[in-house]
């Protein structure tokens, strides 16, 4: 089931076209910039994004938060401190990654921005599958936050003991 709706859930995101991830994107980014945990937070662990997810490019570019972004070492996300969206190049799974780790303690970031295909209305999420997020999440004290397009946005689905929820989505 949970690879149904994988599947049919990157297609519906595929089939935006790069004006609707923009525009689309603007509109949530512009959402999260007014959440309080966003104001409030001064490190954030933001996903780099690629193909079509909610764009954070920008966001990362021009925000004056402390900002770390994952990257993987071992089959595992690491947390990577960046001063400047220029020191990241193609890395794992063709997503932009620190071309250097300087790791960051998870303990001492305040809102990690996480990706999800989909999402349910009580903010469990389905990834790519690979439970990379799951594993970080689960050490983490800190808020998490999914960014979605509205279509992204179900009742329900089916989960398993390991997955880990988000606090909140913004769509």
């Amino acid at each position: 089931m949970k690879e149904q709706l994988r599947k049919e859930f990157l297609n519906k995101r595929n089939d935006l076209t790069k004006e609707e991830v923009i525009s689309k994107s603007k509109v949530i980014i512009e959402k999260l910039k007014q959440d309080s945990a966003y104001k409030n937070a001064k490190t954030i662990m933001f996903y780099v994004s690629k193909d079509n997810e909610v764009f954070t490019h920008d966001l990362i570019k021009e925000t004056d938060k402390k900002i770390v972004v994952p990257k993987m070492i071992d089959n595992k996300i690491e947390c990577c401190k960046i001063d400047n969206f220029d020191e990241l190049e193609l890395g794992s799974y063709d997503i932009l990654e620190p071309k250097e780790c300087k790791k960051y303690n998870l303990d001492e970031i305040d809102l990690i921005i996480v990706p999800g295909i989909v999402f349910d209305k009580e903010n469990h999420r389905i990834g790519f599958g690979g439970g990379y997020y799951d594993d970080l999440l689960k050490n983490c004290k800190c808020l998490k936050i999914g960014l979605a397009y509205e279509f992204q946005i179900i009742d329900n689905f089916p989960k398993d003991e390991w997955d880990i929820k988000v606090d909140k989505v913004v769509d």
